[in-house]
């Protein structure tokens, strides 16, 4: 069983709120052992205060190879209306696009040989050359101790450019604009000093994964990782249309990804669309 509360925090619960769920003759084949030695482990939350919504995956009870019961439990959304939870809901995965996209891909180049660990930026980037950043290894990314800032609000500039300038967001020149953004930020300490959780310094390796790598991160993803372990549905959403979607390549539905915030600078619930 795991748990979602809120803002996808894992959280633990006390016994005392949790009851069985009444199995119906149809959802499971009562034939399978296995389900009943589980069966003492799949609970409802009867009492959960101050939780915003919950939502529970019920999932992973095999059988010689095959799911026996599978469900979801709660809300999806709230806001502009309720939506209960599915199956097939989608999630956004955040900052978790960090290990499961970024730095797997680069670790794929490592692979290739197309780079090293401690090669520092400026040698791939010509960007970043003759920059405080440019001395900057991969390492010193991958671990958030290039000196960099947690963020910035690049967001605001391309929103600015894209108003003059439609097709702007998403292309190639808005990505030069981001890195060459990063390039002049100063460095809040020297490289390898400190840890400062940052988005920047995944910006720039996801750049630099496009660079080696020959297309963008969400093909490159698609290509080398997704679709060889058929992890699916794993996908991008650029400007609202699927980029790199699932290993198959096959499209997917927006409108089955979970909202994240209502938010006050775009003025609308997302969904589907990075937050920050």
């Amino acid at each position: 069983l795991q748990f979602v509360i809120g803002a996808n925090r894992l959280e633990k619960f006390d016994a005392r709120h949790l009851r069985h769920i009444p199995i119906r003759d149809h959802q499971v084949d009562r034939s399978i052992p296995q389900f009943f030695k589980a069966r003492s482990t799949i609970f409802r939350i009867v009492d959960v205060t101050k939780a915003q919504f919950l939502q529970v995956f019920l999932n992973n009870l095999p059988h010689h190879g095959r799911i026996v019961y599978h469900q979801a439990f709660g809300l999806a959304a709230l806001i502009p209306k309720k939506e209960p939870a599915g199956p097939d809901t989608v999630y956004d995965l955040a900052s978790l696009t960090k290990p499961l996209a970024t730095t797997t891909a680069i670790l794929c180049l490592v692979q290739d040989d197309q780079l090293g660990l401690d090669d520092p930026l400026e040698d791939f980037l010509d960007t970043l050359k003759g920059s405080a950043i440019g001395k900057a290894t991969v390492s010193h990314l991958l671990g958030h101790r290039s000196g960099l800032p947690a963020w910035r609000p690049i967001y605001e500039q391309v929103a600015e450019r894209e108003r003059g300038q439609p097709g702007f967001l998403g292309s190639d020149e808005a990505r030069r604009l981001a890195v060459d953004y990063i390039r002049r930020e100063s460095l809040l300490s020297p490289v390898g000093a400190h840890v400062c959780y940052s988005d920047l310094g995944f910006i720039l390796l996801g750049a630099l994964v496009e660079r080696l790598g020959g297309r963008s991160l969400a093909l490159f993803c698609r290509e080398r990782i997704y679709g060889r372990i058929g992890a699916e549905p794993l996908f991008f959403v650029m400007n609202g249309r699927v980029s790199g979607d699932g290993a198959s390549g096959r499209s997917a539905d927006v409108r089955v990804v979970a909202p994240t915030e209502d938010d006050p600078w775009r003025g609308r619930v997302l969904r589907g669309e990075v937050h920050d």
